[in-house]
């Protein structure tokens, strides 16, 4: 089993999370650390002692969601996935499989337990842009990765800073694969030549990738929405040409969009010199 445990800021910033008391904050912590490598763990009550937690601390986690509790004491770190990629050299399954099975994962990352028949994923689910059903093992964001995941991890760990508790990684340099997903769902809500499925090794991928760690994901967010204020990038000028997402995330292109170049207010000028720019 894996020793590293990784927190995402997106789940411990959020309001329902700081919100708690801080004894619950420290419980979900030390449960977080102390889960297996699929988020499972049986002896919550145990860690409870050991730290100084008590019931209301951990019913807090089960209010707020994000534990899931099941039968003979196991529970689940909600976010998991959103927190933590293990290496699959690393990677041990759980052995709470009647418990995995119990669960799918929504499209942000999160698990979710499963309400009826319908809800349950076939061995070979995939969703549209390729996020993996509970029981493949995680992959990668480097290069060699073949599909986009909905999940907090990081393209590479080479400037890692550890803290006090080594086990802990806060990574400075890193672009998380959520945010090509979040990107990616951007796009797809213009209903402009949208992504069915993009693989790391395509293209595109490496692309916007590049564009999100120069301009940051705010940026990238803000210049897809510059697109619904510009006819011309949505088929509207005089040849229906298109904005596609390759074009888009060109180095050339992209800066432009951002900036409103290409919005109806500017509209000064050819559409085809626009085009041929």
């Amino acid at each position: 089993m894996a020793e590293r445990r990784m927190m995402s800021k997106k789940i411990i910033d959020s309001d329902a999370f700081t919100e708690m008391p801080l004894s619950s904050q420290a419980l979900y912590f030390h449960l977080l650390l102390r889960a297996d490598d699929d988020g499972f763990l049986n002896n919550a009550k145990k860690i409870m002692r050991n730290v100084g937690a008590n019931q209301n601390d951990y019913d807090m986690l089960l209010m707020k969601r994000f534990i899931i509790q099941f039968d003979e004491g196991v529970c689940v770190i909600k976010h998991w996935l959103i927190h933590n990629y293990i290496r699959s050299d690393r990677y041990k399954p759980t052995q709470y499989i009647e418990e995995k099975d119990m669960l799918s994962i929504k499209e942000n990352g999160a698990y979710q337990l499963i309400k009826s028949d319908n809800d349950i994923p076939t061995s070979n689910h995939m969703d549209p842009i390729g996020i993996p059903n509970a029981n493949q093992k995680h992959t990668t964001c480097d290069t060699n990765d073949n599909t986009l995941l909905t999940r907090e991890t990081q393209v590479r760990l080479g400037k890692d800073r550890i803290g006090i508790d080594k086990d802990i990684i806060v990574s400075d340099d890193t672009i998380c694969r959520t945010d090509v997903q979040r990107v990616v769902e951007a796009w797809n809500e213009l209903g402009v030549n949208p992504i069915s499925r993009m693989t790391s090794t395509s293209t595109r991928y490496k692309m916007i990738s590049a564009r999100i760690k120069e301009y940051g994901i705010d940026d990238v967010l803000k210049a897809i929405q510059k697109i619904n204020s510009s006819t011309f990038l949505k088929g509207g000028g005089n040849r229906g040409w298109m904005i596609d997402f390759e074009w888009f995330a060109r180095p050339n292109n992209f800066p432009k969009v951002l900036e409103g170049q290409y919005d109806d207010k500017n509209k000064s000028g050819s559409l085809e010199g626009w085009l041929n720019e």
